[in-house]
């Protein structure tokens, strides 16, 4: 039940060096989303059905990001940021730092129309990035290897229109020193376990191929083999809480251990299209 997963871990504090109350560029503010109560939340919930039309199914999970931590997500310190102007909501940034991995994922950020193109989003990067290593200083962590990304893959577009919004998309990250991984990622349609997502809020949503990036917190390092597994294990195992011999995990380990996968994914692409 809702009650149940809202449920508070008793340690909903913000760790020392929040980005909370920071202010950027034309004058925005982050405020952090903190608890079912918290004045921020509607609007955090009514930006994001607006900016991520396609994912309204997580919208109220959004309740559960609201406090911190929640054994709904036992893996992870949740962070919703609305982000707004002389109290004007304009923007809102999900994202979660993974303790179990000492390490992040940058799951939503987005700006209305009319904010696009200022600055906003990139620093907002910069933000979660700080939030990150203030995060793994919290659980006495080292510094984090930085935080992944889903991104459409631009070959996957069915129009010309989402090609450009995709080509955008990906541009923005590319030019905020992410990179791409060389993984054969599959999303998930959802995190297993949530009873605030039901059977009607999956209707229509499938498996979706989509190209994994990293936002390195010291631009220009790679992840090694062994980080890159740490990163398909953090998504896959602590954050989608699929079990570790699932189709997903086995497939996208395959694609980063096995020397002959990327010719084995192309003859079965091909096959698949004779």
């Amino acid at each position: 039940m809702l009650s149940d997963l809202t449920k508070e871990d008793d340690r909903g504090t913000l760790p020392a060096g929040s980005c909370d109350g920071q202010v950027g560029p034309d004058g925005v503010v982050i405020r952090e989303v903190i608890g079912l109560d918290s004045p921020y939340l509607p609007a955090a919930m009514n930006l994001f059905k607006t900016i991520f039309p396609g994912y309204k199914r997580f919208v109220s999970d959004l309740l559960i990001c609201a406090l911190q931590r929640s054994p709904a997500h036992p893996a992870t310190l949740d962070h919703l940021w609305v982000v707004e102007k002389a109290g004007d909501p304009l923007g809102v940034r999900l994202f979660h730092y993974i303790h179990t991995r000492n390490v992040g994922y940058g799951a939503f950020i987005g700006l209305l129309e009319s904010y696009r193109r200022r600055g906003i989003s990139s620093w907002l990067v910069k933000q979660t990035l700080a939030q990150l290593c203030a995060d793994a200083r919290h659980f006495g962590r080292v510094e984090p290897c930085g935080y992944v990304i889903e991104v459409e893959p631009v070959e996957a577009a069915k129009n010309e229109a989402d090609r450009i919004v995709s080509e955008r998309r990906l541009a923005f990250h590319l030019k905020n020193n992410t990179y791409l991984l060389d993984v054969d990622y599959i999303e998930p349609p959802t995190i297993q376990g949530l009873d605030v997502i039901t059977a009607a809020d999956l209707v229509n949503v499938v498996p979706t191929p989509m190209q994994l990036a990293f936002y390195p917190v010291h631009p220009g390092t790679r992840l090694n083999e062994a980080e890159l597994i740490n990163v398909i294990e953090a998504l896959y195992l602590d954050y989608y809480r699929l079990e570790p011999d699932s189709w997903y995990v086995r497939r996208a380990i395959a694609s980063v251990t096995t020397p002959d996968w990327a010719g084995r994914k192309a003859k079965e692409i091909h096959d698949s299209n004779r």
